[in-house]
């Protein structure tokens, strides 16, 4: 590949796309792999792209950038910009801006890599402060304005963590300049002149023809708000400063103005979120509970907060959570949100994942058992979810967060333990039976044997599946799924979330294991079941997956995992 790019550096506009190919092949081999990396320098690549970022003028140049960032780092994008930026907006400068969003997010962890980010942020600064003419020659001020917010952001939340407030003047600067963003973005800026305390006049509101924003400020101004709640969350100080700014106050004042884009609103959300935590998402939806869009951007929020999933790109680890008291009350208002718009499809979808996450909150404890009074809270839960099932029945967003809120609720009260009559006269228990017996009337575990059926062979659906499999499960008993695992057909995604399905709740309450496991008839069905399906799946995509989850199972209720190996091969 090296040897290929060192000649067509030279070779004009005629091999424009040949240098683009091969600057995205760099781009592959160096990810990931050291060696490529080291051979690829070895072979003197970097020498070549850095002679393709000068002298192209192509879409070659942003590739060559972005390679030349894969294999020498933020250093050698750095070098190819410095050599350019007396030209103004050149390929190789718009390259480079695209190579340090990526080079910025790989220095954590790297000392050299870290130290060079003052320098490129020095760079960025300057870079943008003669945006506006800059961008107006070359005719594309939109998308160069979207790739410096974003690259501005990506260094800035590498560096907080070493820059405290106060104590670099161009990391301060960078803030301000995210801030700027925001605030001049068309559609929020009469809504930032209020938040400001500046004096508007009297015929301008957030309405007004000239607030309208096009479509490539607004993107802009979500990037900028992502760059902000990325810095709360990544210094504590910066979250301190950030509230202390007047930025919290000035987001609040965005939210607020109605005009703003549905995906805008929900980036204001959650920067403001990143830096005031769950109380003020509770306290906004309050405020604009007959808003279906504030309240949709308010519920992705609590999700992006309470989730555990840290992969994912928009967790808000680190964002402040409401005391375990308050949960009862948001999980209050996220049921208050569903009554008030129940053909709202995605209220709806959010608010059912909400439950989800919620319950299995307000009913956890750290001495163990349910917290007084908190089963009696989730039981308002059911009319609300079920609805949204019967409304949503065939809509695979809304079905996953009713599955997934379905299967919380019964955690707390399993039908299948018989826990629908009161075995004691604690106030506990009755109230778990209160539960049972409203899961019981409302079908619940009929709904989910129904999403079984019918999202079987719909693709990305298997998180959906594993908890409705978890449904008919603590509903009905580990007997009752074994026969749709078994009719399923070879590669449903049915057979490997309904494994991993009773995997995971024998795994998780030892009660219902030990109730699957006193019934010998129940141990060798599932026994029978593993080798069948891992037998039938030899072969096929899924055979590894099968396989494993089968063993983990059987090994679960103390048969021999070697039988379900034998069976696969």
């Amino acid at each position: 590949v090296a040897r290929v790019l060192r000649p067509a550096a030279t070779m004009g506009r005629d091999a424009e796309e040949l240098r683009r190919a091969l600057a995205y092949l760099v781009t592959s081999l160096a990810d990931g792999s050291t060696q490529a990396v080291s051979m690829l320098c070895a072979e003197g690549a970097m020498a070549s792209l850095a002679e393709v970022s000068l002298q192209g003028s192509g879409l070659e140049v942003e590739a060559a950038m972005w390679a030349l960032g894969s294999l020498g780092g933020i250093g050698a994008v750095l070098d190819v910009m410095s050599k350019q930026q007396a030209t103004g907006v050149s390929q190789a400068m718009r390259g480079g801006v695209l190579a340090l969003s990526q080079c910025a997010w790989n220095a954590v962890g790297d000392q050299e890599e870290l130290s060079r980010l003052p320098v490129a942020l020095a760079l960025l600064l300057d870079f943008m402060a003669h945006e506006e003419t800059l961008s107006a020659a070359s005719g594309d001020g939109s998308s160069l304005r979207v790739q410096c917010v974003v690259a501005l952001g990506s260094v800035l939340a590498s560096l907080v963590t070493h820059a405290p407030p106060n104590r670099h003047g161009n990391v301060d600067r960078g803030v301000e300049v995210l801030l700027t963003c925001l605030q001049t973005t068309p559609v929020l800026s009469a809504s930032s002149n209020a938040a400001a305390g500046a004096a508007a006049a009297s015929d301008t509101t957030c309405g007004s023809s000239g607030a309208v924003a096009d479509a490539a400020a607004s993107f802009a101004a979500e990037k900028a708000a992502e760059a902000i709640g990325r810095i709360a969350l990544a210094s504590v100080e910066w979250r301190q400063a950030l509230r202390q700014c007047g930025a919290l106050e000035a987001l609040a004042g965005w939210i607020h103005c109605r005009e703003a884009p549905l995906r805008l609103q929900q980036y204001l959300f959650w920067a403001a979120a990143a830096i005031a935590g769950l109380q003020f998402v509770s306290n906004e939806m309050r405020l604009h509970m007959a808003s279906a869009d504030a309240v949709h951007a308010g519920l992705c929020t609590i999700i992006d907060i309470l989730d555990d999933d840290i992969e994912d790109e928009y967790a808000s680890v680190g964002a402040e959570r409401s005391k375990d008291a308050d949960m009862p009350a948001l999980l209050g208002l996220v049921l208050e949100a569903m009554r008030t718009h129940p053909g709202a499809l995605e209220v709806q979808e959010k608010a059912c994942s909400c439950v989800g996450l919620l319950v299995r909150l307000v009913t956890a404890s750290r001495q163990g058992g349910v917290p007084a009074g908190c089963v009696a809270v989730v039981a308002a839960a059911v009319a609300p979810v079920v609805a949204a099932a019967r409304r949503f029945a065939r809509c695979p967003e809304v079905v996953r967060g009713v599955c997934a809120a379905l299967r919380a609720l019964l955690g707390v009260a399993p039908l299948c333990l018989d826990s629908s009559h009161c075995p004691s006269s604690s106030s506990e228990d009755c109230q778990k039976a209160a539960l049972a017996c409203a899961l019981s009337e409302e079908g619940a575990v009929d709904f989910a044997d129904e999403a079984c059926d019918a999202f079987a062979t719909t693709p990305h659906t298997e998180d959906l599946l594993e908890d409705a499999i978890a449904v008919v499960a603590l509903g009905r008993g580990f007997r009752a799924v074994l026969p749709k695992l078994d009719a399923a057909p070879p590669g449903s995604l049915l057979r490997v979330a309904g494994l991993k399905a009773l995997f995971e709740l024998g795994r998780g309450d030892l009660r219902l294991m030990g109730q699957a496991c006193r019934d010998a008839g129940v141990v060798q069905a599932i026994a029978d079941m593993c080798a069948k399906l891992a037998a039938e799946e030899a072969g096929t995509d899924q055979c590894g997956r099968i396989s494993e989850s089968a063993a983990l199972l059987m090994g679960l209720c103390g048969c021999a995992p070697m039988h379900v190996s034998r069976a696969g091969a």
